[in-house]
């Protein structure tokens, strides 16, 4: 394979990747936003205010987790963190948007229901 069809290769896999990530990042700050504005129109805390469907979840995890085990592996060929900015880059945003969903669904204004 010449030098410019696997340059070219990876930029595709960057691009999608990173496409893959912007979508996570607006559905992560729908359900942030979605929360707040259910915590503020009930007037505070309440338990079981907002409810996440079963499979939703388990497809966002999904999701997460073939993305972070993509990036690592990408990282790791293209030899290490120094030479992998962008990488990187993409692998901290899409963990960040994890743990904010994750601590979306262990609120306790929060549950998972089978829909």
């Amino acid at each position: 394979m010449s030098p410019s069809v696997k340059g070219g290769s990876i930029a595709i896999f960057l691009i999608a990747v990173a496409l893959v990530v912007a979508v996570q990042c607006a559905y992560t700050f729908g359900q942030l936003y979605h929360v707040a504005i259910m915590v503020y129109k009930s007037g505070g805390w309440q338990r079981r205010l907002v409810s996440f469907g079963q499979s939703g979840v388990y497809l966002y995890i999904s999701l997460a987790i073939v993305i972070v085990l993509a990036m690592l592996s990408f990282i790791k060929s293209a030899g290490g963190v120094s030479r992998a900015k962008v990488a990187t880059a993409v692998l901290i945003i899409s963990l960040i948007n994890s743990a904010v969903f994750a601590a979306l669904v262990l609120l306790p204004v929060s549950e998972v229901v089978v829909r």
